[in-house]
Formats: C-alpha cells, sequence, structure tokens
C-alpha cells in the first residue's frame, strides 16, 4: 500500500505537483503537460487516468503515472495506449471511424461545409475544431464532410460568422 507521502516525493522530484484529493483513494499529478488521476488502492489495483480519455491503465506504478503525466506522446505511454485500444469503442481507427461515418451518415447525409448531399462513396469525417488545434475525437467535434470541403479546410479552424443583432 503506497502512502501519498512517497507518492508527494516522487512526484516532486520529476519536478510535478501532487494534489491529495481524497487520503488514501484519490491523488492527482499537476504541472505536467497532462493532469493524471492516481488511485493507488482501488479494488482492481492502481489505477491512473489521463484527463480527457475514457480508459484507464491497470496496476501501473507512480513512476508511470508521473510519465503520462509529462507526455503522454512518449514511446512506453503511447504504445500502453494503442494495446488498450483508447479510440472510443475500442478497436482499430480504421473500424472506429467507419462506425462514425456510419452513424453521421443517418443522422444527416449532407456535407456540413457546403450542404451538398453525400453517399458513403464521397463523404468523409471532419473534425470541426481540427486535432492539431487542440480539438477532440469526441462525438460532438465530429461532423460528415465531401471531400473537397476535407481538404480545402485542412487545419484550419473554421470560421465564425457574425449574426447581426435585430434590435
Amino acid at each position: 500500500m503506497l502512502a501519498f507521502n512517497d507518492f508527494k516525493r516522487e512526484v516532486q522530484e520529476a519536478g510535478l505537483v501532487p494534489v491529495e484529493h481524497k487520503p488514501d483513494e484519490h491523488w492527482a499529478i499537476r504541472g505536467g503537460a497532462y493532469i493524471v488521476h492516481y488511485y493507488p488502492n482501488g479494488k482492481r489495483g492502481s489505477t491512473c487516468y489521463i484527463n480527457g480519455t475514457r480508459r484507464g491503465f491497470r496496476d501501473v506504478d507512480v513512476s508511470f503515472a508521473i510519465r503520462a503525466a509529462k507526455d503522454i506522446r512518449q514511446e512506453a505511454v503511447a504504445k500502453e495506449l494503442q494495446y488498450l485500444g483508447s479510440r472510443p469503442g475500442g478497436g482499430s481507427r480504421k473500424t472506429s471511424y467507419a462506425r462514425a461515418r456510419r452513424r453521421l451518415l443517418l443522422r444527416d447525409n449532407r456535407c456540413h461545409w457546403c450542404g451538398r448531399e453525400l453517399a458513403w462513396s464521397d463523404s468523409t469525417i471532419d473534425h470541426r475544431i481540427p486535432l492539431g488545434k487542440g480539438g477532440s475525437n469526441g462525438n460532438d467535434n465530429l461532423v460528415l464532410s465531401c471531400e473537397p470541403c476535407n481538404r480545402a479546410k485542412g487545419c484550419k479552424l473554421p470560421r465564425v460568422r457574425r449574426v447581426k443583432n435585430a434590435d
């Protein structure tokens, strides 16, 4: 059983900030690229969650949580994420995008940007806020787009239209 003082010492040695949310139940690591929540004494062993992800990493030690807080793109953490199938619904990227595309086509089969009617063969998934600009793969950020609109938008943020007040 890990005590908070030991956790605190290791996290501070790594140059990060330890936070005790609930004594001996839930601790957090702040000050890095990501906020990590660490549950040292869970029913299924120690678990760590990276803010913004759905799945946790089971049976991990404090050093893994520290590496995850510093940079999730580090090779060891990225491999672990890939192994756990961290994509929504699990499975491969190709499978989850196909599922999302099918769901979006059933909901509305028009291009989000130009309004053109789309079929499976000419539809693509686009991110309203691009991943490169801080967007996510969440359902609220995914839209259906035709290929020309998707290519034209690229990694740019969408333009916001101002509406005049009716006053």
